[in-house]
């Protein structure tokens, strides 16, 4: 193996280990809030379950697909990817 088939490899470990971290944060963060809803008590935990759908509404907003689940996939998988384009976003369809 050489040195800049190494360093190519390095490269692909620490890119994974740093996405490996960011799931992880969000995935982290998601169990927490579903956690704060079931400890909350009556009225405030439908505040807290209200703010979380609102942010999990808003994580899919500008991602393309036909309804929630497919954003919602679209949003953890490939989401980068498949933004709606801003120049169509508020686009009204005939």
């Amino acid at each position: 193996m050489t040195n800049d088939e190494l360093t190519v490899i390095r490269r692909q470990m620490r890119d994974d280990d740093e996405w490996t971290g960011i799931m992880l944060d969000e995935l982290t963060w998601r169990v927490m809030a579903l956690e704060e809803i079931l400890a909350a008590r009556w009225p405030r935990s439908i505040l807290v379950r209200r703010r979380l759908a609102r942010d999990i509404r808003a994580s899919v907003a500008e991602i393309d697909g036909d309804d929630f689940t497919a954003k919602r996939s679209n949003a953890i998988g490939t989401g980068w990817c498949a933004r709606i384009p801003p120049w169509t976003r508020h686009r009204r369809e005939g």
